[in-house]
């Protein structure tokens, strides 16, 4: 990726903000990375917001509060920024914003949905990166029926020489540990990456890299989609169950009978995250041919004291598999034999998990997602 840098691996500490219940959304879980970047192009030298993009057309039930049914509801964000050097501050905002009705991907810059005030990193010398968990004075409540997009305002850009200056790390798309995405995937910005970044003074918003910033909500119940790699010498992590999480082949995995990556066979995989949940605890997992979610029906509505919404059409869908928590976690992956990846060109996949508090007599919907073969 244009101007970055890479950077060492373990000097990462923990900040949190607030002592809330935090569940990363599952964006970047099982995911191999190690590089710092900003985008590239304007967003390089310049203050930015650099944000990561969380399509509407594959993403739902995620962050569902039955006040608000019409919105995506989260208390925070995680992610992992970087500092080139520790002796100078240089402050972020975290900020939100929906979809420009205007421009589809777009963000609607003009408008955002929220943006905090100012927080600095610790002070101290040399190089310096973090996993900060950062939550809002009050949850955010963005529109459900578009695209969210929740970034990190940079106040300034990094130096000529690259010596100072705040970035993000990144997943690319392209180069070492790079997360490539299968032949269904868009070609061109902005479809074709899931971050990028807006330039105030220029009132640009650039997609000049393919890459995903290590960077997402934090919500009552996480897990997403994954692709279990196979033959991804690139990107060792994907090849761990139940697959990566990462935005570039979660949502367009390799698994056709002519792969786009020479050797791959991906298999879908998805996970559930709720930690307050009893170990043992049963987790449907549930699937429909599909391109499209259907209406949130909320979960509550089904049986009182349930959380979530489940996102796919009862009438079509089918219980692909159970499995049990442990740690608040559950995981599956959907195994497709060889002989049948020449049919999976082209087709559409939605996935989610339901989970059984069986002491409470509730269920626990956790996010929904399609992917495309």
């Amino acid at each position: 990726m244009a101007q970055s840098k890479l950077i060492p691996l373990g000097i990462l500490s923990l900040l949190t903000m607030q002592c809330l219940a935090q569940t990363p959304l599952g964006l970047v879980r099982n995911t191999s990375f190690g590089m710092a970047g900003r985008g590239g192009g304007a967003a390089t030298f310049n203050p930015a917001v650099l944000f990561t993009r969380i399509d509407a057309e594959k993403y739902s039930g995620w962050g569902f509060d039955p006040s608000a049914p019409t919105s995506r509801t989260f208390t925070g964000l995680r992610f992992v920024i970087q500092d080139q050097n520790l002796a100078t501050v240089d402050p972020f905002t975290m900020v939100v914003y929906t979809e420009d009705p205007a421009a589809a991907s777009i963000p609607l810059v003009t408008s955002p949905v929220a943006t905090t005030s100012a927080f600095s990193l610790p002070s101290g010398s040399g190089q310096g990166a973090f996993t900060v968990t950062m939550n809002f004075a009050s949850p955010i409540q963005a529109p459900a029926a578009a695209d969210v997009f929740v970034g990190i305002g940079h106040s300034v850009g990094w130096n000529a020489s690259l010596t100072d200056g705040t970035s993000m790390w990144v997943i690319s798309s392209t180069g070492p540990l790079s997360d490539r995405p299968g032949p269904s995937a868009p070609l061109t910005a902005p479809g074709n990456t899931p971050s990028g970044a807006y330039v105030p003074s220029v009132s640009l918003v650039s997609h000049a890299s393919q890459i995903q910033f290590l960077l997402e909500p934090i919500v009552d119940t996480g897990g997403v989609a994954s692709a279990l790699h196979f033959g991804d010498a690139a990107h060792p992590d994907a090849n761990v169950w139940p697959g990566t999480s990462c935005m570039f082949s979660s949502q367009y995995p390799d698994g056709t009978a002519t792969p786009r990556n020479a050797g791959r066979a991906d298999n879908l995989g998805i996970t559930f995250v709720r930690p307050s949940l009893a170990d043992g605890s049963l987790v449907c997992w549930v699937a429909d041919l599909t391109a499209n979610f259907a209406p949130q029906m909320a979960m509550n509505a089904v049986l009182p004291g349930s959380t979530g919404a489940l996102a796919l059409n009862p009438n079509s869908m089918i219980v692909i598999g159970f499995s049990s928590t442990t740690a608040g976690v559950a995981t599956n992956v959907m195994a497709f034999p060889t002989a049948s990846r020449a049919l999976l060109t082209g087709v559409s996949i939605a996935q989610q998990s339901l989970a059984l508090e069986i002491a409470a007599n509730v269920v626990h919907a956790g996010p929904a997602q399609i992917s495309v073969f």
